[in-house]
């Protein structure tokens, strides 16, 4: 590995949680997938460490990526939304609940992914993209930026 690589190493003992934001969508369902092949040291995640970052349902793999996808409930309605339901590692928070665990640190993620937002060429509502494409992602920044993810 060269030594920028090297910078990004986390130590880590158990699953790498991953959090895809518009993980129903087109890009968000390819993020999903790759981050599911991959291996945490892919990520530049050192398994072999003793400390631990994520607490999302403990298992004994510690050799993969585990991915929450939050998205707009209506959402969960296309077919790219049922791709992974049945894989032991991933599971699907609404948007709005996913950032209430967060703030209640019931979820802890290693990586978050942001990719959701508004990206209808017809929708008119201006509070719409202020919630989701202003809003959202500052709140997740916040969360990022105070956590140092």
């Amino acid at each position: 590995m060269n030594s920028s690589k090297n910078a990004l190493l986390f130590k880590v003992d158990t699953m790498v949680l991953v959090v895809v934001t518009g993980s129903n969508g087109f890009i968000g369902t390819n993020i999903c997938n790759k981050m599911l092949s991959l291996q945490p040291e892919d990520l530049g995640f050192n398994k072999q460490a003793k400390k631990s970052f994520s607490n999302f349902d403990k298992v004994d793999a510690n050799d993969f990526i585990k991915v929450i996808g939050t998205d707009l409930p209506e959402s969960l309605e296309r077919e790219t939304a049922k791709r992974f339901i049945g894989s032991a590692r991933y599971s699907y928070y609404d948007y709005e609940k996913f950032l209430d665990a967060l703030e209640k640190k019931t979820i802890a993620p290693d990586l978050i992914i942001h990719n959701g937002a508004c990206s209808s060429t017809t929708e008119t509502d201006k509070n719409i993209f202020a919630k989701l494409n202003l809003n959202y992602s500052k709140s997740l920044w916040n969360y990022c930026a105070e956590n140092q993810i």
